[in-house]
């Protein structure tokens, strides 16, 4: 048999040429590589998702294309099938600078929303980011910034806006704001 190691059953070319069963099913993999994989996959469909936007690919008609050799077909899954099946949220993050009564202004730095926000300020401390349709409520929408200094609230109002409440005017910066929304 194959040469035991802490992490796994490493097999000699020969068994593995060979088909030698008894190797074959003496390999064993730890819960955490497991784990590992699951979450290099979640990364790599959020690459792949992340690329098609930026390609300019309709993530609803497009698809990818998996060949099932014992049955000669291809099988067709879209990319926003394959994320939602494996939870991986779409993503709006943003560098969002306000000034005195303007309007906000943001930098797109990730969007796979499908839409493009447009973004106001209601009152005096209030802003909202609005893509149509893109947000949910009921706590499938989380929104997040990496400094909250002057930040009252951050949250999806509704399914089309995210709210940002201050307590002054003229204190976003470049501030990071992350939106996430889960299938």
């Amino acid at each position: 048999m194959g040469r035991k190691t802490s992490q796994m059953t490493e097999l000699t070319e020969s068994q593995a040429a060979s088909g030698d069963k008894a190797a074959l099913l003496d390999v064993s993999v730890p819960k955490m590589v497991v784990m590992t994989l699951a979450n290099l996959a979640k990364r790599l469909l959020a690459f792949i998702t992340t690329a098609l936007a930026a390609a300019d690919v309709d993530t609803a008609s497009d698809y990818l294309g998996i060949y099932d050799s014992s049955a000669a077909t291809t099988k067709k899954i879209t990319p926003a099938a394959l994320a939602t099946a494996l939870g991986v949220p779409k993503r709006l993050a943003l560098l969002i600078t306000q000034s005195g009564t303007s309007a906000p202004t943001a930098t797109v730095l990730t969007n796979t929303t499908g839409v493009t926000p447009s973004y106001a300020r209601s009152s005096a401390c209030v802003y909202t980011v609005t893509a149509t349709g893109a947000f949910t409520i009921g706590g499938k929408t989380q929104v997040k910034s990496n400094d909250l200094t002057d930040i009252i609230s951050l949250v999806a109002t509704s399914i089309d806006v995210v709210t940002i409440t201050t307590n002054d005017d003229s204190v976003l910066t470049a501030r990071l704001i992350e939106i996430e929304i889960y299938p």
